[in-house]
């Protein structure tokens, strides 16, 4: 975060996607149903998120 909110300039636009590269895509919602310590770490956490139909699957995530 910068030290003056006043001098804080947004990323500039990126131009737009065709529809066929939209549809390349795989965008998916879960729900988070567990997180979990990493043991002998301080920043990463272990997620099991839920994914309806596709199972669930765990991946590590920095901690705040």
């Amino acid at each position: 975060m910068p030290s003056n909110p006043g001098s804080f300039t947004p990323a500039p636009i990126k131009p737009e996607i065709s529809y066929g590269d939209l549809q390349k895509l795989d965008i998916r919602v879960g729900t988070i149903e567990l997180v979990e310590d990493v043991e002998k770490s301080d920043k990463l956490v272990r997620l099991t998120v839920d994914f309806g139909n596709a199972g669930r699957r765990c991946a590590e995530r920095y901690a705040r």
